[in-house]
């Protein structure tokens, strides 16, 4: 065991944000931590990492746990070089020599069968281990470094000049060189190129210590985690499999939740018949009475709640020619940086594009001078016949002010022509129901400010999308809707991401951007990540063959009146056994629950024909 929970709470007014979870992380375990937006990812991390106080409940580590924690929001680091900033991961040859001269003598003391000398024992390994391979400390540093895409000559660079995305990667390289029992990773993939993510998956495959990952990149989820720890409303179930097996399973028990209200529901209706039919029958009086107190003991089952999620498409694409935008010979700089020199690419009708390429080659840029957001510098930009643009950035500056609310931030950018209602309904479709509709923007989390922005490329209709990185931020579900969307989407889309399952559908064309020039192959994103030389094969199952129920034959004709009412009876009584397990909460976990449902279901269909061969 690295770390466990024990009877977590965390209570905000009245909302239990973890309501008395238990969790054990074993040695080298890597699980995903899926759930819906603001269903405490975050708030569960804070608390494995001792950043956040439960209000109630237990945190307990093994004494030789280390964790390293990345959250979203990081502090930048400061007052030293790139290099220097990896270094820190390791201390120094005095440190060391210093700890091992301290455990000696501890070691004097602890017991040698004991459990504590054999951890000291190990860690004192790992120090002259360190001591011997000390002088490999740089080749790791710079084998990291490289790997999550920075460059040799800004090794000696101040830290303090790198942007937000690249300080994140200081201190994810500082993390994996520190070597941390266990990796915490609040969407370490946000801020990623899709070279560094390749990079980044290869070498938590290879990791030895324990992770847990919190993530909406689910084929980086699928490579990577063994379990799932999946919160929701509080609670927290741990699943084995990746994050497609967990999907699979989920919808199976949805299905046998509803199928055993619905079967519940069924049978109330059918106690309250029977005692409807033979209240005044003497004979029955005893079995009516059986079955009304049958009826106050049933334990009623509740509606398996549904997720809410984002629905919408985009509005029909405009007619246009047959080109969208042609660049011929396209040069851009910002002051003495180069970013493209003489760059020609033509965006055609039919066309689905993805723009990839290390952070800071200008993927961005790129897509900023085609939407004309910026002018280019030298070359050429023509736009085709009745072409209609549409952009969208999490960067993007709107004509939103802070204090707005969301009603009247879509109100500023609809047409003059379209009314309230129409906006509410966009909204709605977006998540913005009733009083979301007058949240100021200030109050907006990330993932509903892009939501946001999302819902305001609806308010009129374009015939090519340009879009930057609109992934980030949104939920599993979300980005699944989006993803539709695009596919039902007849103009020309641009996008930029680095999410590959979310790209895999979508386009049949990459623009490479490296070394100030576009390299353009013809093909999905996996035929250009097979010409990068990175292998990301992905096996497809068939979906297994659903058994079509047989029905059961009537009850025949020739059967007596009191003979019915004695079956009838008989498998009342076993339809309500049943029952009683299906409400039980390891119900679903059995695996004889597939078969028990099966044989409700057949006695069913069963006492539905004893009941119409009563009725005859």
């Amino acid at each position: 065991m690295v770390l466990a929970l024990q009877d977590i709470l965390i209570q905000y007014r009245d909302r239990k944000v973890l309501d008395e979870i238990s969790w054990q992380i074993g040695d080298g375990e890597r699980y995903g931590l899926v759930g819906m937006n603001g269903s405490g990812k975050t708030t569960l991390l804070k608390v494995l990492t001792n950043n956040l106080v439960p209000d109630k409940g237990l945190v307990q580590k093994s004494k030789d746990c280390s964790i390293g924690y990345l959250p979203q929001d990081i502090e930048p680091i400061k007052g030293m070089t790139l290099y220097q900033a990896a270094e820190t991961a390791f201390i120094s040859h005095n440190e060391i020599e210093s700890n091992l001269r301290c455990a000696d003598l501890r070691l004097q003391e602890l017991d040698p069968n004991g459990e504590e000398y054999r951890r000291l024992l190990h860690r004192i390994a790992e120090w002259e281990q360190q001591l011997h391979h000390h002088e490999h400390i740089p080749a790791r540093i710079e084998k990291v470094l490289l790997g999550l895409g920075f460059k040799r000559e800004q090794f000696s660079q101040d830290v303090s000049f790198f942007s937000g995305g690249w300080q994140t990667r200081i201190l994810m390289a500082r993390l994996l060189l520190e070597n941390p029992s266990l990796l915490l990773l609040d969407e370490p993939t946000n801020h990623l190129d899709l070279t560094a993510l390749c990079w980044f998956e290869d070498f938590l495959k290879k990791y030895t210590g324990a992770y847990v990952i919190v993530s909406h990149d689910r084929r980086f989820l699928n490579n990577l985690c063994e379990k799932i720890a999946y919160i929701d409303q509080g609670q927290l179930s741990i699943w084995n499999g990746n994050y497609e097996k967990f999907e699979e399973e989920m919808a199976n028990r949805i299905e046998q939740q509803e199928a055993a209200f619905q079967s519940q529901q069924k049978e109330v209706q059918r106690i309250q018949a029977f005692i409807d039919r033979f209240r005044y029958k003497a004979t029955k009086a005893a079995q009516v009475q059986s079955r009304i107190k049958m009826l106050d003991k049933v334990e009623k089952l509740s509606v398996p709640e549904t997720q809410k999620h984002v629905a919408f498409g985009f509005p029909p694409a405009p007619d246009s020619g047959t080109w969208m935008i042609n660049l011929e010979k396209m040069s851009h700089a910002y002051g003495p940086k180069q970013i493209l020199t003489s760059v020609s690419l033509k965006v055609e009708r039919p066309d689905r594009i993805a723009i990839v390429g290390a952070n800071g080659e200008g993927k961005s840029t790129l897509l900023r001078l085609l939407a004309q957001i910026e002018s280019i510098q030298q070359g050429t930009y023509y736009l085709g016949h009745k072409v209609v643009l549409s952009y969208f950035s999490q960067q993007q500056a709107e004509h939103w002010l802070e204090n707005d609310t969301v009603l009247e931030a879509m109100q500023k950018v609809a047409p003059p022509s379209m009314g309230e209602g129409k906006i509410r309904s966009i909204l709605g479709a977006f998540l913005f129901t009733k009083d979301d509709a007058f949240k100021p923007i200030s109050a907006l989390s990330g993932g509903e400010r892009a939501r946001l922005k999302l819902a305001a490329m609806l308010l009129k209709g374009s015939n090519c999308l340009l879009l930057d990185e609109p992934t980030n931020h949104l939920d599993m579900i979300a980005k699944d809707r989006l993803q539709q969307a695009l596919l039902e989407y007849q103009g020309s889309l641009v996008i930029v991401s680095h999410d590959r399952d979310f790209l895999e559908p979508l386009v049949n064309r990459v623009w490479e951007v490296k070394d100030k020039q576009v390299n353009v192959f013809h093909g999905s994103i996996s035929y250009y990540i097979q010409k990068s030389q990175d292998q990301f094969s992905e096996k497809k199952f068939p979906a297994p063959t659903k058994k079509t129920p047989q029905k059961t034959q009537k009850a025949t004709t020739k059967v007596s009146l009191e003979k019915t009412e004695e079956q009838i009876v008989a498998i009342e009584s076993q339809l309500h056994q049943l029952n009683i397990e299906m409400q039980q909460p390891d119900f679903f976990a059995n695996p004889t629950s597939s078969q028990k449902l099966a044989l409700y279901k057949k006695l069913e269909s069963q006492l539905e024909g004893l009941w119409a061969s009563l009725e005859r």
